[in-house]
């Protein structure tokens, strides 16, 4: 079946829409398999929900506040408001930068985004790195995964990024540095930062007296995987209703 045009010709509307009904689909399908089948609940969700908060991402840069009203004033919303909202709950936050100010929907939606869209291995070693990971319970099911936001550590996770970690001297690159500290401490409220030696020739960020390493950690289990997934197909979905309402005025004209 064709997919159904928001007033503007896009399709992502209607396809955010299908991600939900083929997650419904799958659970019914599931119900009717034998107990010994392997199945793939999971493994589904998380596709699913990366190609929405692909677009979901993309769409809350440029502020829809015509379009996908009711999304825009998620991600503005904070998770220590009441109620939470989207499936994350406060304990779903196992690691946070210290801030000033509570999470946003729309940072805990790009954590999920990144974090699945640039994966790094996930070991005990070294620093944290952006990616994600599952865990199980003792039979071996799948009961949740775990997404990792550390936006300057590299890939190998044994150090920071070059941008972050510059020789001391080269004030190109120190002035590059404290643009990019200010952003950030801009954008995620966290105070106290500073740039200073590491004692070892290079310069880093500190907070306080201590390196600095910013880091966003977010766990979140199968229903909640669930709920996320299910609510981001109806609030991105929410345009063709929209189209239809305008299409209905205009023929009643």
């Amino acid at each position: 079946m064709e997919y159904e045009r928001t007033p503007d010709g896009q399709i992502q509307a209607d396809f955010a829409f299908r991600i939900g009904r083929i997650a419904e689909q799958y659970e019914r399908f599931c119900k009717s398999m034998p107990p010994e089948e392997a199945r793939y609940e999971a493994t589904m969700l998380l596709a699913l929900l990366q190609a929405l908060l692909t677009n979901c991402t993309e769409l809350l840069n440029r502020e829809p506040d015509k379009t996908h009203p009711a999304l825009n004033q998620v991600a503005k919303r904070n998770l220590d408001q009441d109620p939470t909202l989207l499936g994350f709950q406060r304990s779903s936050v196992v690691q946070q930068w210290p801030s000033t100010r509570p999470l946003m929907y729309r940072q805990l939606l790009g954590c999920l985004r990144n974090a699945m869209s640039h994966p790094c291995p996930q070991t005990q070693e070294g620093l944290p790195r952006t990616g994600y990971t599952s865990w199980q319970s003792d039979s071996g099911v799948i009961e949740g995964f775990i997404f990792t936001q550390s936006p300057w550590v590299n890939a190998k996770g044994k150090a920071l990024k070059p941008d972050f970690m510059p020789a001391e001297g080269d004030k190109k690159k120190e002035e590059a540095l404290r643009k990019a500290m200010k952003i950030f401490e801009d954008n995620n409220c966290v105070p106290d930062l500073s740039v200073r030696s590491d004692g070892k020739g290079r310069l880093r960020v500190f907070h306080l007296d201590e390196p600095f390493v910013p880091v966003l950690q977010i766990k979140l289990d199968i229903k909640q995987l669930r709920m996320l997934t299910m609510s981001l197909s109806e609030y991105l979905a929410a345009p063709l209703e929209l189209g239809r309402q305008q299409m209905v005025m205009h023929g009643s004209r």
